[in-house]
This record gives C-alpha cells, sequence and structure tokens, in this order.
C-alpha cells in the first residue's frame, strides 16, 4: 500500500498539469452557429467552410480563449479556407468549420477530426498556438503547440 501512496503523490504533486484549452461556452455557441451558416446548402454542395481568429492568452501550457473574429481577407472554398489572423489583437490561434460531407449514395456525414494539413499548418506557424475544428454545437476537436513546439492532439477543451 505504501507504494500505491507513493506513486500517487508523484502523480499529484510532481507531475507537470495537462495541456488544457479553456472555451467559454458563448464562445463555442456562436462558432457552432457559425457552422450552422456556411453548412447550409451541403447537399447541394454549396457549403464552405469559414475560418475565425481566436483571441485569448498562454498561461503555461494552458490556453484561455476570450473571443474570436472574422479572419483577414477570407477565402472560403468547398474543401479549405485561407486568411490572415496576425494582425488581430491578442492572437491565440485559428478555428474553421467542417461542413457536412455526403457518401457515395449522399448520406451525410461528419468530418470529426483535424485534417492533417491542419496540423502541419499549427507545427509550421511560429505565431499559430492553438487550432479548432467545429462541426456543430457541441462537436470539435482541437490541438496545442506547447511552448517547447510539441503538438498536442487531440489536447483537452474545458468548456466555461
Amino acid at each position: 500500500m505504501t507504494a500505491f501512496f507513493s506513486w500517487l503523490i508523484v502523480l499529484l504533486f510532481v507531475a507537470p498539469p495537462r495541456p488544457v484549452i479553456i472555451l467559454p461556452r458563448d464562445v463555442l455557441t456562436s462558432m457552432g452557429w457559425m457552422w450552422q451558416v456556411h453548412n447550409w446548402g451541403w447537399e447541394t454542395g454549396d457549403e464552405r467552410e469559414f475560418l475565425g481568429c481566436l483571441r485569448g492568452r498562454i498561461e503555461g501550457d494552458s490556453a484561455w480563449v476570450e473571443s474570436w473574429s472574422v479572419a483577414d481577407h477570407l477565402r472560403q472554398l468547398r474543401r479549405a479556407v485561407g486568411g490572415e489572423c496576425r494582425t488581430h489583437r491578442a492572437f491565440l490561434g485559428t478555428w474553421h468549420v467542417h461542413p457536412y460531407d455526403a457518401d457515395t449514395v449522399a448520406y451525410e456525414f461528419k468530418t470529426r477530426r483535424l485534417s492533417l494539413d491542419d496540423l502541419a499548418t499549427l507545427a509550421g506557424d511560429s505565431a499559430l498556438r492553438i487550432v479548432i475544428a467545429v462541426w456543430d454545437f457541441d462537436s470539435l476537436d482541437a490541438a496545442m503547440k506547447l511552448s517547447d513546439g510539441r503538438i498536442i492532439h487531440p489536447v483537452d477543451v474545458v468548456i466555461q
């Protein structure tokens, strides 16, 4: 039993905290609304991805999202999006929508993860600390670049 308590003490007091993204519920709700707007018409191929700029702060290896704004020079395509966020106050990262897709018999499905391109963008951009993909009001995937350059995916997201 002594060994168990020793390990518990190590885990509680010595182990580094896990990286986390803190996301306010109203921010997540507004992201869900943008997903809804940009997913409209998915069955006809009219949906477009959307890019938002996350604003907030980093404390240690935790990111606190405070708000978001629309990317400058937004370029929306059906399966890709581009824009500029570096000029936005307190720039922390980006978020974008993943619209519905359809299989060969037109049955809709959601892309429930960040793509390899999303993760490569995070790794290659020194100013970018977090990336989030949203595909509904309550569905998201997130990655975070730590201060030492390591990418954590998926990273825990706490909704407050």
